[in-house]
């Protein structure tokens, strides 16, 4: 059963992974919508000069940051595909030859699947993402990790969706700046429709890279995308639209991430062995 599934990459700066994310999914021949994210403009000219001449290319252009939610409900709408492959723009696909036919198998033996979540291994972490889930306690809901390899979650930064999934449960909720992908799971758990059923498909795998930016731009890039008042924003909108009470530890996580992507690892190195030696 073969069906037609359009990418969706969302550009703002990484203009270097941007490059060998597109570059990977060239071979599938598959069309790839890129919306510009309002990155810094030299770069947004490198890039629609870099793939000119790829047919199966197609560019959109934003020059306010939408954020993750808006732009992927932008490029939702250009598509005409029934499946849509949602990727963030550090993420390359291994299997760049074939990826589409092992997805085509998978279609005909689950015909009734509207989800499917390839492996992602992260290489700032040097392992495979475990599944998550969602589970609700009255008003209260958490996310552990799935004893199922069926789960109710998606990440955006890596899932083949069918389109008509957000006919279903509506679009990506536009106010948020983070954790759209949460917030849709929880959408469906807390809905009439009742939750996701999300397939593994770990013969398709994919390189999630959070490497050190070396540039000034990439560096603000990730402290724009990384910014702790507008992910508290996103947090507490998504517990008040659902009255719900959701703990989780972003503050964390996001601190790690900007100091793993803009801090230099020799000096981070460096400072460790001089403490070590300070007896500090």
């Amino acid at each position: 059963m073969d069906k037609n599934v359009a990418i969706l990459i969302i550009f703002f700066n990484k203009l270097s992974q941007t490059i060998e994310c597109i570059e990977s999914f060239l071979p599938s021949k598959q069309k790839i919508y890129i919306l510009n994210n309002a990155s810094e403009e030299n770069s947004w000219r490198k890039l629609q000069l870099k793939f000119k001449n790829i047919p199966s290319v197609f560019f959109f252009n934003s020059e306010e940051n939408l954020g993750p939610a808006r732009g992927r409900n932008l490029l939702i709408g250009k598509t005409t595909e029934d499946w849509i492959f949602l990727v963030d723009n550090d993420i390359r696909i291994k299997q760049k030859n074939n990826w589409k036919e092992i997805f085509d198998q998978e279609i005909s033996i689950k015909p009734e699947a509207s989800i499917f979540c390839p492996s992602l291994f992260n290489l700032h972490e040097n392992a495979y993402s475990k599944p998550h889930e969602f589970v609700k306690v009255e008003n209260k809901v958490t996310m552990q990790e799935s004893a199922n390899v069926i789960t109710n979650y998606f990440p955006c930064c890596g899932a083949i969706v069918r389109k008509d999934i957000f006919k279903e449960y509506g679009l990506l909720d536009e106010k948020l700046f983070a954790f759209e992908d949460y917030e849709f799971a929880i959408r469906a758990l807390c809905s009439s429709l009742g939750q996701l059923t999300v397939y593994p498909l770990p013969q398709i795998e994919l390189i999630h890279d959070h490497q050190f930016q070396k540039n000034a731009i990439d560096k603000k890039t990730i402290r724009e995308r990384y910014d702790e008042n507008k992910i508290k924003e996103s947090m507490d909108r998504v517990m008040a639209k659902h009255d719900i009470v959701f703990d989780h530890d972003w503050e964390w996580w996001t601190k790690k991430q900007i100091n793993d992507m803009t801090k230099n690892p020799f000096m981070k190195k460096m400072k460790g062995h001089l403490k070590k030696a300070l007896g500090r």
